[in-house]
C-alpha cells in the first residue's frame, strides 16, 4: 500500500522537473551559454525516446502517460532552443530576424552557429543506422521490440555524448554569467527522483541509465558553475 503514494510522488517529482527544466534557458535569457551541439544531440535523443515511448504506450507495456508526456514536452521544448539558438537573438528582446544570433558575452551579433565536426559525423551516423533499422522493421527482419530498444539505446548514446560538447563551452565561458544553472538544478533532482524510482519500484534499465548519466554530467556542471 506504501508503494503508491511513493510511486506517484517520484513520478511527479521526476516529470515536473524535466519538463519544466528545458524552459529554463529562455526564461533566464541565458540560452547563448548552452552548446549548440548539445542542442542538436539532445535533438536527436529525444526524437528517439519519443517515437520508441510512443510505441510502447501504444503496442506494449511498461510505459505510462507521465513518461509519453515528457518525451513530448522535452522534444518541443529542445526544439524551440534549437529555433532560437538558430533565428533569433539570444538574451534579448528584438523586432528584426534572423538568420543571425547575439553572444552576450561581446555584446556583437555572429553567425548561424555550426556543428563541430566530431558532431557532423555522430549526427550522420546515427541518423543512417535508425534509416536502416525502420527499414528492417518495415521488413519484418527485426521486431517492433527490437526497434523501441534501439531507440532507448540511441537515447541514453545521446545523453552521454551531448555532455562532451557543453564540458568544453562551460571552460570558455563565464557560467555565471551565460549558464541557466537552474536547469542543471532542476535536472539533477529529477534524475535523483528517477533512478529511486527505479531502484524502489520498477527496475527499467533505460530510465535508469538516461537518470545516472544525466545526475553524474549535471553535477559536473553544477562543480563547473562553482569554479567559475
Amino acid at each position: 500500500m506504501l508503494q503508491i503514494p511513493v510511486r506517484h510522488i517520484l513520478t511527479f517529482i521526476y516529470v515536473t522537473c524535466w519538463s519544466i527544466a528545458p524552459y529554463l534557458p529562455i526564461i533566464q535569457g541565458r540560452l547563448s551559454g548552452v552548446s549548440y551541439d548539445f542542442l542538436i544531440l539532445n535533438e536527436i535523443g529525444y526524437i528517439c525516446v519519443f517515437v520508441s515511448m510512443f510505441l510502447q504506450y501504444k503496442y506494449m507495456t511498461g510505459i505510462n502517460r507521465f513518461d509519453l508526456l515528457y518525451s513530448i514536452n522535452g522534444l518541443m521544448l529542445n526544439s524551440l532552443n534549437v529555433y532560437k539558438k538558430i533565428y533569433l537573438k539570444n538574451d534579448t528582446k528584438v523586432k528584426e530576424l534572423p538568420h543571425n544570433i547575439y553572444n552576450e558575452t561581446s555584446g556583437n551579433v555572429v553567425g548561424i552557429p555550426k556543428l563541430s565536426f566530431v558532431s557532423k559525423k555522430i549526427v550522420t551516423v546515427t541518423l543512417s543506422t535508425i534509416c536502416v533499422a525502420v527499414v528492417l522493421t518495415g521488413l519484418k527482419q527485426i521486431t517492433l521490440l527490437h526497434l523501441t530498444h534501439y531507440l532507448s539505446v540511441i537515447k541514453m548514446l545521446m545523453t552521454l555524448i551531448k555532455n562532451f560538447p557543453q564540458l568544453k563551452e562551460n571552460g570558455k565561458q563565464d557560467m555565471k554569467k551565460n549558464f541557466p544553472i537552474w536547469q542543471t538544478r532542476l535536472d539533477i533532482t529529477g534524475s535523483l527522483a528517477l533512478i529511486l524510482y527505479t531502484y524502489l519500484i520498477d527496475i527499467n534499465f533505460t530510465k535508469i541509465s538516461i537518470a545516472a548519466v544525466t545526475f553524474f554530467f549535471q553535477t559536473v556542471f553544477l562543480y563547473q558553475y562553482w569554479r567559475s
